[in-house]
């Protein structure tokens, strides 16, 4: 390969760079400044160097399925999935761009190109929902019928504009992970020599004490009331979302020999993907836990055993067939209904864990208990997200119990030995 050679050309100076294809045959590239055709060529040298073939007009797409092809094969199920929405939302800025012509600049556009069209669409629902309740209002009012299930309705909405100005955040950086990860393997292949996501900065999540977890979260009577408004059918499933803090796929994906109802507890082992319908393992090795359940729970699980839908998995919460339950069926024909029915906030079917996160926190559970419970990766991450709550169950009194501690120790102590004093001078 050439160093780059200075060229005028009727349209100006160019700067020119051959190179020999994998083909075998040469091929040249002009650039408007000397610093393009540089950094061009020691891309060149650093492929070779590498023992690459200097095929610089490799595709994104082409290294998309490259991806897929040699990486999907021992992944899970979930993170292939995720992988492929990942690239597909980056499609539209890269697809068809040569690997290298990608810079650090496409990435960021990307990233707030994602962002501002998340957070339009959670605007748009937003809003709309808004003007109904705001219509709801109305009516009430020009009836002169009772306006306070319209006023707590436009209360709640009014709580998620707040909420949707900081949408899509763990959204795109998921993204940008995921494009890091690919051009990782690029570099592998020795399709190009550096990672330019590296050099994307993601965006700064929402700290957990910033978010309005308190309003999602239900007290012990609201749960109560909640079961009681449910479908009789599903009143165990809201049981134990409410006090197991199951996510919906671990729910969904329960079968009946995964519960030990003399033991009071279940065991979770795998998961129903919401998209394919699949059951699964869970992602992490953490997430396949024990879970103790309170004795009305199980004994909820009992009665509903005797009349569960009988199907081929045995699934402990299938659908009226005894086939695996449909998420989104779950959240609106169910969750949402007895919601609704309850008279209480619009909360998601995923602040049922945080309730029981809550639930475990004030009745004097330490973080490890609660990390179990709830199958997170490590106490790290329980803490992250539930150490505000922790702060408020300070513990009191903390100087007299140290006090007591100490005086039970020192009359627990045997006195000194005369003969080990000192004698007199």
């Amino acid at each position: 390969m050439r160093h780059p050679e200075r060229v005028v050309t009727p349209g100006g100076v160019r700067w020119e760079v051959r190179f020999p294809k994998p083909t075998g045959r040469l091929k040249q590239r002009w650039f408007r400044t000397k610093h393009s055709a540089d950094a061009f060529a020691r891309e060149l040298e650093n492929v070779r160097a590498a023992g690459g073939k200097a095929d610089m007009t490799i595709t994104y797409d082409t290294v998309v399925k490259a991806f897929a092809t040699a990486r999907y094969g021992a992944l899970s199920a979930g993170s292939a999935e995720q992988y492929t929405k990942d690239f597909a939302r980056a499609a539209p800025y890269m697809g068809g761009k040569a690997l290298r012509a990608i810079s650090a600049a496409d990435i960021e556009q990307f990233r707030e190109s994602e962002l501002l069209a998340i957070r339009g669409r959670q605007r748009a629902i937003t809003a709309a929902a808004l003007a109904r309740a705001e219509r709801r209002l109305a009516k009430a009012q020009a009836k002169n019928a009772d306006t306070a299930p319209a006023e707590r309705k436009l209360a709640e909405i009014r709580a998620r504009v707040a909420v949707s100005e900081s949408a899509g955040i763990r959204s795109v950086n998921a993204a940008i992970r995921s494009l890091r990860t690919l051009l990782k393997f690029a570099q592998s292949r020795s399709y190009v020599s550096q990672n330019v996501a590296t050099f994307v900065h993601k965006l700064k999540p929402v700290k957990a004490a910033d978010k309005p977890m308190e309003a999602a979260v239900l007290t012990p009577a609201e749960i109560t009331a909640l079961i009681a408004a449910t479908a009789p059918d599903w009143r165990p499933a809201i049981a134990v979302l409410a006090y197991g803090g199951l996510r919906i796929g671990e729910l969904l994906g329960l079968t009946w020999g995964d519960i030990e109802l003399n033991r009071g507890r279940l065991l979770v082992r795998r998961q129903l993907c919401g998209d394919t319908g699949v059951l699964r393992e869970p992602k992490t090795a953490r997430s396949q836990r024990f879970v103790e359940l309170p004795s009305a729970t199980i004994s909820a699980l009992k009665a509903w055993k005797l009349k569960c839908p009988k199907g081929e998995l045995e699934l402990v919460f299938p659908n009226t067939e005894g086939g695996p339950a449909n998420h989104y069926n779950f959240r609106g024909r169910v969750f949402v209904p007895a919601l609704r029915r309850a008279g209480l906030r619009r909360v998601r079917v995923h602040d049922m864990r945080h309730t029981c996160a809550s639930l475990l926190i004030a009745a004097g559970c330490d973080i490890a208990a609660v990390s179990r419970q709830l199958g997170h990766a490590n106490v790290a991450t329980t803490l992250a997200v539930y150490s505000h709550w922790f702060a408020k169950r300070s513990e009191s009194g903390l100087g007299a119990r140290l006090e007591a501690f100490v005086t039970q120790e020192n009359a627990a102590a045997t006195p000194a030995d005369n003969s080990a004093q000192p004698r007199a001078a």
